[in-house]
Parts: C-alpha cells; sequence; structure tokens
C-alpha cells in the first residue's frame, strides 16, 4: 500500500512540474520581440537630390524648361537652416530663369528657401534652406518640388544637359535635367562646280522644323541680368529676324535664289524675297511671320562665282542668322560664351578640276 501510494505522490508532482515548465513555454511563446532598432529622433539623416522626367530642348534657343528639382529628406530635421545645394551646367549652357516651389506638390514640412544663380558665368544656381518661424529644420520629413527652372545652350550643344550637384552636407551626384535635340533639319543637294567659273547652280538648301516656330520672325539678342541670369533683351518691337547664308573664302553669290515655303512660315518680300550684302559672301531672307505647324523654307537656284584661290573638295555652305537662334551680348564684365550667328553647315556642292 505504501509504495503505492509513494509511487502516487510523484506522479502527482511530474504532473505538477510538467505543468509548470509547460506555462513556463507558453509565457515565452507569447512575449513580444525586443525592439533593437534605434528610436526615432536618432534614425539616420539624409537628404536627396533627384530630377524628374529629363524633357527634349532645343540648342540655341532661350528659356528652354527642364526637368523639375525634387529635394527630399529620409526624416525630419535632415535639412538644416542654411544648408546648400548647388548646381553646376556644363560648358555651353546658362541658366535663362530659376526653379521655383510647388507649394501644391509639395510636402514641405515648413521648408522654406529659394534657389538664385550665384556665378556670372550663368552656370551655377545655389538652393539655401531656411524654415517657417526661424526654426532650425523642418517640423516633418519634407518633399520638395521645384519647376519652372530654364536654360540656354549653345547651337553647337547636343545629347544629355548634365549637371554636377554638390552640397554643404557632402552631397554629390550627377543628375540629368535635358536632352537637347536638333530643332532643325538642313539638308542640301549637291552638285559640281568649277574653280574660276562665275554664277554656277549650287545644291538646294532645305531648312526644315521639327516644331513649329523654330524658324522666327523676331531677332532675340540675350543680356546677362543682374541676378547672374540669361534674359531676352528684345522687346516686343525688336528687330525682324532672318535666315542667313554664308558662302566659304574664296567664293561669292551671285544674285539671289529662289525662296520656297511648305507650310505657313511668311517671308518678307518688300525689298524682294533675299538680300545680298556688298561683299556678297552672305545672303539673307527676312522672315516676316513664325510658323504655327512644322514648316520648311527650300532656297533654290543659288548661284555662286568660285574664284582661282580655291581648292577642290567639298563646298560648305553656313547657314544661320537670328532667325534660327537666339543670341548673346557680350557685357565688359559679364562675358559668356561667344555670340553665335550659325546654326550649322551644309555640303552643297563640289569643288572639282579648275576651268581651262
Amino acid at each position: 500500500m505504501r509504495e503505492k501510494g509513494f509511487s502516487s505522490g510523484w506522479s502527482i508532482l511530474g504532473a505538477v512540474l510538467i505543468c509548470l515548465m509547460l506555462a513556463s513555454l507558453l509565457s515565452a511563446c507569447g512575449q513580444k520581440p525586443v525592439d533593437t532598432s534605434a528610436p526615432a529622433d536618432n534614425q539616420q539623416k539624409a537628404v536627396a537630390f533627384k530630377t524628374g522626367d529629363a524633357p527634349d530642348i532645343y540648342a540655341g534657343k532661350i528659356d528652354q524648361r527642364v526637368a523639375e528639382l525634387i529635394i527630399e529628406e529620409s526624416a525630419k530635421g535632415s535639412l538644416k537652416a542654411g544648408q546648400t545645394i548647388t548646381l553646376q551646367l556644363p560648358e555651353g549652357a546658362c541658366w535663362s530663369a530659376v526653379p521655383a516651389l510647388d507649394s501644391a506638390k509639395s510636402v514641405s514640412g515648413g521648408t522654406n528657401g529659394s534657389w538664385t544663380s550665384t556665378s556670372p558665368d550663368a552656370r551655377t544656381i545655389k538652393y539655401t534652406a531656411s524654415f517657417a518661424g526661424g526654426a532650425a529644420e523642418s517640423s516633418d520629413a519634407a518633399k520638395l518640388y521645384f519647376r519652372g527652372g530654364s536654360i540656354i545652350t549653345k547651337t553647337d550643344f547636343s545629347g544629355e544637359v548634365k549637371t554636377k550637384v554638390s552640397g554643404s552636407d557632402g552631397l554629390a551626384s550627377e543628375v540629368t535635367l535635358a536632352q537637347v535635340v536638333p530643332g532643325l533639319n538642313v539638308s542640301a543637294t549637291t552638285r559640281d562646280l568649277k574653280i574660276g567659273v562665275a554664277r554656277q547652280a549650287i545644291g538646294d538648301i532645305t531648312i526644315a522644323e521639327v516644331k513649329a516656330g523654330m524658324i522666327g520672325s523676331q531677332a532675340n539678342i540675350m543680356a546677362v541680368t543682374d541676378q547672374n541670369l540669361i534674359k531676352n533683351d528684345t522687346t516686343s518691337g525688336g528687330p525682324q529676324s532672318y535666315i542667313e547664308l554664308i558662302a566659304p573664302k574664296g567664293v561669292t553669290f551671285s544674285g539671289l535664289p529662289k525662296v520656297e515655303v511648305v507650310g505657313d512660315i511668311e517671308i518678307d518680300t518688300s525689298f524682294g524675297q533675299a538680300r545680298l550684302f556688298s561683299e556678297q559672301d552672305k545672303l539673307r531672307i527676312p522672315v516676316k511671320s513664325a510658323s504655327s505647324a512644322p514648316s520648311k523654307v527650300i532656297l533654290k537656284d543659288i548661284r555662286v562665282t568660285v574664284n582661282r584661290t580655291v581648292s577642290e573638295g567639298d563646298l560648305q555652305i553656313t547657314v544661320g542668322g537670328t532667325a534660327l537662334i537666339d543670341q548673346y551680348l557680350k557685357q565688359p564684365d559679364k562675358v559668356l560664351f561667344v555670340p553665335e550667328r550659325n546654326a550649322g553647315t551644309v555640303k552643297a556642292g563640289t569643288i572639282i578640276t579648275p576651268a581651262p
């Protein structure tokens, strides 16, 4: 009987121990994991800079809009008052307008600040952070969108417009603001020309717009503002624009070409369709009104005289003028890239064996 009672007592004790062990295990399984992450105030803070989609823009034209700029905080307080971000354009590009905050799209977190141009050559702009009420940092993680920035590039600029990004907190990167594409396609047929022969017909030259208005009717002359930006310094009553052909050294134009228009560009015919300079190395075709749809100007029956100093080879005609490109004024203390009148050259003939 005792042995039976002893065995029964141990059975009861074992059951109690097993229950205690199970309860301990169940309690452990129900515990929440320990939070080893840093408190919110100690999270790593950073400022990211990026751009929206890079648009196509046109070389040699003023006020070409670039991609929107985006400044984003990883956490509130990433930006500090007085912190700066600087953008520098490549050689051959200048700012004509700084971007402005799109307040409707942005999450500001009390962030103010604006962009200003900081270099006389109009290539560099800088953002300086400030906050509402003179605060030292943002109240919430900010995401700022800036729009309306615009530039002008040299006529021979092509491809991506990449800008260097730098910041007072060590930010360093490169982003693409735009893609420069041709606004005009200039082409020509070719003819053989003999050295020493007058009034020879060269190939027809065609100037075709990729986009309406690329051949303008008013000359736009550029100037540098006190804010170190490029602006159109021409009033609404500015000079009439023109298409210009320039012959190479030793070649002169012999009379005026015929001008044919495909589309709704209007050529000024008040003094004839074209004007010939006294040196006879330049032809100008005045433009009265710009197109509303992509159009073409075709110059036909262009005649030249090739003197005996010219070597055999390609005859390259320079095509330009204020109708095709916007130009710069040079200022004594603010010299930008050299004023340009030329949109490019086109082969319009081949100079062959001299005349007997």
